[in-house]
């Protein structure tokens, strides 16, 4: 996961020196990279931050700072768009493969972000319950998670003995 995270990180800062709009008026054609405009600062920082967390920050913090770090980043491409519609028009700017690859890592960063964090608590959980029988229940016999209090299937209170 440590990989992925520093490649995509990687891809995004990357991404920033790239094309990410093009503007066609009376057959001229211009394009801009995001690190143009602020918002593409902001997104090389984040691209940044996203190599860098993997490597150095505690594990509690990574999968809560992957998520952040590509919302952030969303939030600089949605701002970048916004600017670039705003100043020159609605008429002839499309993206460019840059802007849309940014856009493509900044929700994987935060799909692996998310799924750091759904690991780390399926970890926890294991650990917690380790040791542990599951409970039978005295009134059906259906097996109950640890720590459970009352039976899942029938739902009678379950001894602790």
């Amino acid at each position: 996961m440590r990989k992925l995270q520093v490649i995509l990180g990687l891809i995004m800062v990357i991404s920033v020196f790239l094309p990410w709009a093009s503007v066609e008026t009376f057959g001229w054609k211009t394009t801009a990279a995001g690190i143009d405009y602020g918002y593409g600062i902001l997104v090389l920082i984040m691209g940044i931050f996203c190599v860098g967390l993997p490597l150095l920050a505690e594990p509690k913090i990574k999968g809560i700072g992957h998520l952040a770090t590509g919302i952030i980043a969303l939030i600089g491409l949605a701002g970048y768009w916004g600017t670039v519609r705003s100043e020159v028009g609605m008429l002839g700017v499309s993206p460019e493969f840059g802007f849309i690859l940014c856009i493509i890592v900044a929700i994987a960063v935060i799909i692996t972000g998310i799924s750091q964090m759904v690991v780390k608590s399926a970890r926890k959980e294991d650990v917690l319950g380790a040791g542990k029988a599951n409970l039978s229940c005295p009134k059906c016999g259906a097996e109950n998670k640890p720590g459970a209090k009352f039976c899942q299937n029938c739902g009678a209170p379950l001894s602790k003995e």
